[in-house]
């Protein structure tokens, strides 16, 4: 997602007809970005900031970017509201912002933000399935599976949307849904530790259905590329509860 938003900028920077150094930095900073050369990308960032003659657009531009660079999510928070103040109809200032709010954990500001940015652009699949990942957090089941059929329904080939309804669906006591969901997911291209989410969830599900083998299966693949503390815990105590269920079959 990150990669496409830079692809983006720089066709955009590259059709502006003012504003040359301004642009030359903005796309000299998303070149930086996407080299992971971060202290650069930063410091060209703010030489755009700090500069009178850059338009708002581009100032706005800019701070989005640094809140994509800043590892720290309260300053990158305070960076992207800033873009926001400058260009408050982008709905991706506001869709980023969302993402930073769910990641302090503060999920009714999260919703604020996503609900600012699906009233500006209502066909947004990933504001849709944020939301929805938001409300799962607030255990707001009943808000967040209309959002994740949402954002399925506007991007049927996303991996991830599958993998945050799959878990929905499974706090929500809708098990066949749930592996459907995860089993789809699985078929389709995810970061490590969705996949192993995914594994684990699916492994619950097959243990609850008294398949053991496909439960030790999912459990054992899930174990080696989870990075979550408690559901490694959870997963061993689980695989040894097959173990001992097979001792005693």
């Amino acid at each position: 997602m990150q990669r496409f938003i830079l692809a983006l900028f720089l066709v955009l920077f590259s059709g502006a007809a003012c504003f040359a150094d301004s642009i030359d930095d903005l796309n000299a900073a998303i070149r930086a970005m996407k080299g992971n050369q971060t202290a650069n990308a930063k410091q060209l960032l703010t030489k755009v900031i700090q500069d009178i003659n850059s338009s708002n657009e581009h100032r706005a531009q800019a701070y989005y970017l640094y809140s994509m660079v800043e590892k720290d999510p309260a300053e990158a928070i305070v960076y992207c509201s800033k873009a926001i103040d400058l260009a408050p109809n982008d709905s991706r200032y506001y869709e980023k912002l969302g993402v930073l709010y769910y990641q302090t954990r503060d999920y009714e500001n999260a919703i604020k933000n996503l609900d600012k940015a699906i009233s500006i652009t209502p066909i947004s699949a990933e504001a849709y399935s944020l939301r929805g990942l938001a409300y799962r957090e607030l255990g707001n089941l009943e808000k967040s599976l209309p959002d994740l059929d949402k954002s399925i329904s506007l991007d049927p080939n996303m991996g991830v949307y599958y993998a945050r309804r799959g878990v929905a669906r499974f706090q929500a006591n809708q098990l066949d849904g749930a592996l459907e969901d995860l089993t789809k997911a699985l078929e389709r291209n995810l970061a490590q530790p969705i996949q192993a989410n995914c594994y684990f969830y699916a492994a619950k599900i097959y243990m609850h259905k008294h398949q053991y083998d496909k439960a030790k299966a999912l459990f054992t693949a899930s174990l080696k590329i989870m990075g979550d503390e408690d559901k490694i815990l959870e997963t061993k105590k689980l695989l040894e509860q097959i173990r001992i269920a097979d001792k005693w079959s």
